[in-house]
């Protein structure tokens, strides 16, 4: 919070007109602040960033993550956002991912659905835990010429990243398998996502259904 009220005072000290594009941007990032005695948003320092410097390629995208808005008198839908990105960097796999989380769209005279943006994103980046765990939930997909079925990307998203509930939890629903040489049940799925993240009350409904056991030290029953 400190950080973010320095920064603020920072640029309420430099002005509007000293600001400058990278400036809006950054604090946007930061969740806004007061320039000359205005509060921005971050949506609305993003704004301001664009009408700087429409080509702002971050800026786009963080506009995009915040709903979109209107830059110089026109609109941007979140898709919008992620489009004029793209044609900005199109070779940035974290800008496919967010397109493919808007419900995918037209990129480049072509139209992409919610898996081909996933896919494009992993052929660009095939590091990218997040987009293999959205691939999977939506059925799988081609990255790099090969086909990779639904748990196949929930277990690719935990060999890059084995502490996230949300990817344990997936793969458990897929019907478990093999992570690192080890196999999980479902059931172990379930108690290895509620180790990371005791809030999903999915989780623990599965975990409840398989039998309940012990997860962090305490056991609990079906009826827990």
């Amino acid at each position: 919070m400190k950080i973010i009220q320095q920064i603020s005072k920072h640029f309420e000290f430099m002005g509007c007109s000293t600001l400058g594009f990278s400036g809006w941007n950054n604090l946007g990032l930061y969740g806004g602040g007061q320039v000359r005695g205005r509060h921005y948003s971050s949506k609305e320092c993003y704004i301001e960033a664009l009408k700087l410097d429409p080509n702002c390629v971050d800026a786009w995208n963080h506009l995009g993550a915040e709903g979109g808005g209107m830059v110089n008198q026109t609109h941007y839908s979140t898709t919008d956002c992620y489009n004029k990105a793209l044609k900005l960097d199109g070779k940035s796999a974290f800008f496919w991912n967010n397109l493919g989380l808007s419900g995918g769209g037209n990129a480049f005279g072509t139209y992409y659905s919610q898996k081909k943006c996933y896919e494009k994103a992993l052929n660009l980046n095939s590091k990218f835990a997040d987009t293999w765990n959205h691939l999977g939930s939506a059925g799988g997909g081609t990255v790099n010429g090969k086909q990779y079925a639904r748990k196949e990307c929930y277990r690719n998203a935990l060999n890059l990243d084995s502490k996230n509930a949300l990817f344990w939890h997936n793969f458990g629903v897929a019907g478990g398998g093999e992570v690192d040489g080890r196999h999980y049940s479902p059931k172990e799925c379930y108690m290895e996502a509620l180790k990371y993240s005791s809030k999903s009350v999915d989780t623990w409904t599965r975990f409840g259904a398989a039998g309940g056991g012990l997860i962090n030290g305490t056991w609990y029953s079906q009826k827990d």
